[in-house]
This record gives C-alpha cells, sequence and structure tokens, in this order.
C-alpha cells in the first residue's frame, strides 16, 4: 500500500496493512475505550476481560481476532485527530482503514459461524463505515447486525437467572449481551428512521432489561433494571429481588434508549399524519408524544442533566460526548415532532391544516421547533468548547445542520407573528448559526458526512440574507489552502443561487412513492447508500430522473484531497438568466425587525437573487403534496422495484460531489 504522501513517520504507522507493536496497539485500543466505547449503545466491550487477553495472548488476538483489528481501526482516527496541524481531515479519516477491511473480511468470510465476537465486530463496522462515507456498506451492516442479533436470540435473556446466582452464569457475558442487543436496537431506529419497510427490530420483542450502569458492568457486578417500559422489570424476576429503586442501577445507556423509542415512534408519527387525529386534540397521538417527552425528562436523574455539574463530570469520565449526544437527540426529537407546523421547510406528505382558530397552536408548535433548534445549537457550543472529542457521535454533524435550517427559516419568515424573533433573539441566532457552522467544520475529521454538511449550511446562510465567516486553517503546505477553496464555493454559491432550488413535481399516481426515498432525509443512511450506488447501477438511482436531470449528480461522495488531484471545481448548474447572474445586484443583509440587531455575520454587502425570478418570492417554496396513502405496509411494491428492474425509488437532490445538489431547506426527514 502506498502511504499518503503528508504522512510521515509519526503517523504513516496508522495507514500500514498490518497492526502495529504491542505498544501502539495498547494505545490505540485506549483510544477506542475513550472516545468510541461511551458513545450510544457501543460499550459492549468489557474492557477489563479485553485488556487482560490483550496482555496475556496478544499474538494471537491480532492474528485471529476481527475484533481486535476494528477497535484499533477506530482508535486510530482519534490518535491521528493529535496530528491534525499536518493531517487533513480526510488523512485522518483514513487512519486505520486497511484494519478495518480485514476486521470487514473476517466477518464476512464465513456466516454460518455466527457468533458474540462477529456480533462486537459488525456492530463496530457499521460505526466505522459510516465516518469514513462508505453508506451502502453500512447500510448492509445495519441488516447484517439485526439478523445475527436474531440468530443469537439477544432479545431474550439468556437466564433467568439476573442475579447470577449460579456459578454457571456470568455476569458480564449476560449485560455485554444485552448491550449489544440494544446497539443492534438503537442502530435499527437509525436505519429505518419510523419507516416500516427498513425497521427490523420492534420494541415489543426486545425482552430484555436495560443496560446496567458502567462501573457495575466493569466490575461484574450482577444487578436488575427496568425494561424499555417506564417503571417496569422482567415478569419472571420474583418480587423479592426487585430492588426499591431500579433506576439507580440504570446509566445513561439505559436513558438514551428509553429516548430513541420515544423518537422512533415520533418519527413514525410524522410520516403518517394523514391517519392521526388532529395534534390539538387531548387524546391525540401528538399530545401522547408530549406527554412522553415529559415523562422521560421528569425521571431522569440529576447527573444526567445538562448542566456544568454533569457537564464537568461526564467529561472526567469520557462520557462527555455520550451526554452531548443524549441532549442533541432529546431536542432534535422535539423538533421532529413540532415540525408539523412547518410543511414548507421539511417534506411532510400528508401535512396537516390548521383552522384558523388554531392559529395559536401553529404559533406554538413553530416556536416550540425553533426553540429546539437553539437549544441543539447551545449544546453544541458548550461541547465543543471542551474540545473535538465531545463531537465525535456520527449524527452530531447532521443535528447541527437541521438546527441551522429551522433556524434560518424562523429567522427569515417568521416575522408577522406574535412569535416572531426579538431583536435581541435575533442577534444571537445569527451567532448560533455561526457557530454551528465552525462545529461542523471541525466535524469533518470526525465524519465524512460533515464535509457536505458544512457546504449545505454555507449555501443556507446566504440563502437567508446572511454572510458566512469561513475561518479555515491549512493542514498542509502541500494542500491548498481551505480559505482559497471555501472563498472560492462561497463565490460560486453567490453567483448560482438560484440553482437547485427549482423543483418539479412528481407524478402523484407513480408506484416509486412507495419507497422509503419518497419520505427520508436525503442525509438519511438509506438515501446516502442508494446515492453510493448510482454510480454502479446501470438502472440508476433517484438521481437519474426529471427532477434531478437539471443538476449534476455523480453516484459517489469524493473527497477534497480527491477533488483536488482532479482539479475538480465545485459545480453548481445555473438555472437563472445569463443577464441575473452575470450583472447581479448587491443588497444589504435583511432582519427581522429592521434596526437593532447587532450583526454577528461580517457588515459587507451580500449578492442575492434578483426578486428570486425563478422562484417566486419564497426560497423556501411549497412541495406538491403525495399522493399516497400514508402506509407503509406491506413492503413488497418497494423491495421489488429496488431489486427486480422495477422503477427507481422517488426522486432527491443529493449532497455530491462537493456540491450542494438539494435545496439544504427542503429536506425531508
Amino acid at each position: 500500500m502506498q502511504l499518503p504522501e503528508s504522512a510521515d513517520d509519526s503517523t504513516s504507522w496508522l495507514f500500514a496493512p498490518y497492526l502495529p507493536d504491542k505498544r501502539r496497539i495498547i494505545i490505540l485500543v485506549e483510544q477506542y475505550f475513550a472516545h468510541v466505547h461511551p458513545l450510544r449503545c457501543f460499550g459492549f466491550v468489557h474492557k477489563p476481560s479485553f485488556m487482560q487477553r490483550l496482555d496475556e495472548d496478544l499474538e494471537f488476538c491480532r492474528d485471529q481476532e476481527s475484533l481486535l483489528h476494528i477497535i484499533c481501526a477506530l482508535g486510530a482516527k482519534f490518535l491521528a485527530l493529535d496530528h491534525l496541524f499536518r493531517l487533513s481531515p480526510e488523512l485522518v479519516l483514513a487512519a486505520g482503514n486497511q484494519w478495518a477491511k480485514t476486521a470487514k473480511s473476517r466477518v464476512l468470510a464465513d456466516l454460518d459461524d455466527l457468533n458474540i465476537e462477529k456480533l462486537m465486530t459488525a456492530i463496530l463496522l457499521y460505526d466505522h463505515d459510516l465516518r469514513v462515507g462508505s453508506y451502502a456498506s453500512a447500510f448492509v451492516l445495519s441488516g447484517i447486525t439485526a439478523r445475527i442479533s436474531q440468530a443469537l436470540q439477544l432479545n431474550l435473556e439468556s437466564s433467568a437467572d439476573i442475579l447470577c446466582d449460579s456459578k454457571s452464569t456470568s455476569p458480564i457475558t449476560n449485560e455485554s449481551k444485552r448491550r449489544m442487543m440494544w446497539s443492534c436496537y438503537v442502530m435499527d431506529s437509525w436505519v429505518g428512521s419510523g419507516v416500516n419497510q427498513l425497521t427490523l427490530l420492534e420494541d415489543k420483542d426486545l425482552k430484555i432489561q436495560l443496560p446496567c450502569h458502567s462501573h457495575n458492568f466493569s466490575l461484574g457486578t450482577p444487578c436488575i433494571t427496568e425494561t424499555l417500559d417506564e417503571g417496569k422489570v422482567l415478569g419472571f424476576i420474583s418480587q423479592e429481588q426487585v430492588p426499591f429503586q431500579p433506576t439507580q442501577n440504570m446509566g445513561i445507556e439505559a436513558y438514551f434508549i428509553r429516548l430513541v423509542s420515544i423518537r422512533k415512534r415520533v418519527l413514525r408519527y410524522v410520516k403518517h399524519l394523514d391517519t392521526s387525529r388532529p395534534p390539538w386534540e387531548p387524546e391525540s397521538e401528538f399530545q401522547q408524544l408530549k406527554r412522553d417527552f415529559v415523562s422521560w425528562k421528569r425521571f431522569l436523574p440529576q447527573n444526567l442533566k445538562w448542566h456544568s455539574g454533569a457537564i464537568w463530570a461526564r467529561k472526567e469520565s469520557s462520557q462527555l460526548g455520550a451526554l452531548t449526544l443524549l441532549w442533541c437527540t432529546y431536542h432534535q426529537t422535539l423538533v421532529d415532532l413540532y415540525r408539523i407546523g412547518m410543511p414548507t421547510l421539511f417534506r411532510i406528505r400528508r401535512y396537516v391544516e390548521f383552522p384558523l382558530e388554531q392559529q395559536n397552536f401553529l404559533d406554538d408548535c413553530r416556536r416550540v421547533c425553533f426553540n429546539s433548534a437553539r437549544e441543539v445549537s447551545r449544546i453544541i457550543v458548550e461541547a465543543s468548547r471542551h474540545g473535538i472529542y465531545a463531537l465525535a457521535d456520527t449524527w452530531l454533524c447532521i443535528i447541527a445542520h437541521d438546527s441551522t435550517k429551522v433556524m434560518l427559516y424562523y429567522f427569515k419568515h417568521i416575522t408577522d407573528s406574535p412569535a416572531a424573533l426579538s431583536p435581541s433573539e435575533a442577534e444571537e441566532t445569527t451567532v448560533l448559526v455561526q457557530r454551528n457552522l465552525e462545529a461542523i467544520m471541525q466535524m469533518r475529521s470526525l465524519v465524512a458526512t460533515a464535509e457536505h454538511c458544512y457546504h449545505s449550511v454555507i449555501k443556507m446562510i446566504i440563502a437567508a440574507g446572511l454572510r458566512p465567516q469561513l475561518t479555515h486553517v491549512s493542514t498542509d503546505d502541500q494542500d491548498q489552502p481551505e480559505k482559497d477553496e471555501a472563498y472560492d464555493f462561497l463565490k460560486l454559491m453567490r453567483r448560482n443561487m438560484g440553482t437547485d432550488t427549482t423543483i418539479r413535481s412528481s407524478d402523484s399516481q407513480s408506484p416509486v412513492q412507495e419507497s422509503p426515498e419518497a419520505v427520508l432525509n436525503p442525509l438519511a443512511i438509506y438515501r446516502m447508500a442508494r446515492t453510493a450506488l448510482h454510480g454502479k447501477d446501470p438502472r440508476g438511482s433517484a438521481s437519474n430522473s426529471s427532477l434531478t436531470s437539471t443538476t449534476a449528480s455523480p453516484g459517489t461522495f469524493q473527497s477534497r484531497a480527491a477533488r483536488r488531484q482532479s482539479n475538480y471545481t465545485p459545480h453548481v448548474t445555473n438555472l437563472l438568466p445569463s443577464s441575473t447572474t452575470e450583472h447581479p445586484q448587491q443588497t444589504p443583509i435583511s432582519r427581522p425587525h429592521g434596526s437593532g440587531v447587532v450583526q454577528a455575520f461580517d457588515n459587507a454587502p451580500v449578492l442575492s437573487r434578483p426578486e428570486d425570478q425563478s422562484l417566486g418570492s419564497d426560497p423556501f417554496p411549497q412541495f406538491q403534496q403525495f399522493g399516497t396513502n400514508g402506509s407503509w405496509d406491506p413492503a413488497e411494491m418497494a423491495v421489488m422495484n429496488m431489486l427486480n428492474d422495477g422503477v427507481t425509488p422517488w426522486t432527491a437532490e443529493y449532497l455530491t460531489d462537493g456540491q450542494s445538489g438539494v435545496d439544504p431547506f427542503l429536506f425531508p426527514f
């Protein structure tokens, strides 16, 4: 393998095909346990046992175990962050990739031999492939992990002996299995995004208790926790064994899983509004979900709430990234619930029609949606103060992207109602938008998706009449300065602001509406996987349709390094008349309430679309509504369409190859 040109002797071993010596392996493993292990529900590897095994028989682990290879591959990326001053973001993400390939080949070599270690490896491979932008592989791995967990029956307790009174039961093994099952559940809910077709694991089938506190797991202390249902324990446990407060045995993973369950129901709700009761009715699904949020937050331990003491405590225990994800997920899920009041911003297949007498309810929905998006940004800003490692989860860049979208929409369009922003709120919003952009820029070294989010946010900011402050630092003297690249992109976006926002109506009767792509965010894993396959599938994909015929949409995501090597220039197809783009007008930055707002961005004028001739006056146009019935069952039609040369899934424009091929304000989810 040819090593990257910018990798010197101190970092070249991170790109080698074989694992390094014992000293370096231990360093990589420690990086993994510090930065990946605490996230989501990845904490299924028992660190003391794993480290003991490495110490006693390293050669066997290095030669035979796929788990060690993927752990080192993930650890390598975080170790490479220490060399960010001379390694570009794409090289940081490339660190350890050869070891991940070895792990993947070993997992897939013999799927007749299913075991716990193979499942652990597959789960971590999923995170790795998401991190490096191998979306199709990550999508397939999510299915493999779900099926392995079912084959091993991890959705059931291994034994009724929860407290391991018998010597034949191991508390460490049992807890590790539970954590793997819950990890598969979280993964499946992320990929499914509330779409029945894509969901393999149902809540009702998980008949195991929630993960215990991490220190109980480390010490091998058996204990009883609650199940996914609040206030309940496993039915076969005798009353004498149940502690007074089983929740005291539950850590951050357990509360995150419950939040994921609520999120799963929220996403299903917003995708089936046509079969739901009006949200303002007391017994509606909307009101029940509101009560679920209140209940989740009410029973949350004080040490898991977002405040200064908890932040520093979790930082000390390497769990700040997990706490950040917990609260970003909470507020982002509120955004997803209350977005029913913003049908022009989020593509909702059957949006709610609010009667005039429910105008206050509509205003409240919009305001809560905005406030929740603002809370997401505040959390990301605070977490980033403690270092980039707090932003390590692969979903955070998308959350930052979507919170920016909501804030900018509200900032620009909710100006004539009692819920409009005050001057001080507008000022804070512009600052938070800029901080989101800076955080996403940092996250480009942690996850490949952040690159596409970064360019999309720049376009959103410009479309909202603001000017982003682009502060880049070159990572390599031989590298083209990032600042030049960013400003070239900014100039190009200004010159072509009418691009990518003209959307043609799709045939409401077309069977392709049955594809999950019709209701998923282009940054959802399934959509990204379909995009990645586009270049290899002769039948094409969503990018081939008339909807995207005016926008180049290559099938694979290309890194900045690859674009530079090919002298690539980000291209945006111009849809405006030539006279419009050759002589753009200059207009001052618009602000709600006119004066009194201190600009957080440059005071320089911004080049904008002259009266938005191609779109009308609204850069957030309303989509044509879909003609589907709101039901995603049965799934046979979409499956046959995708596998048997049927019609291609419903179209969407993707963020591919360095260009923003989809209007950032029109993301469905």
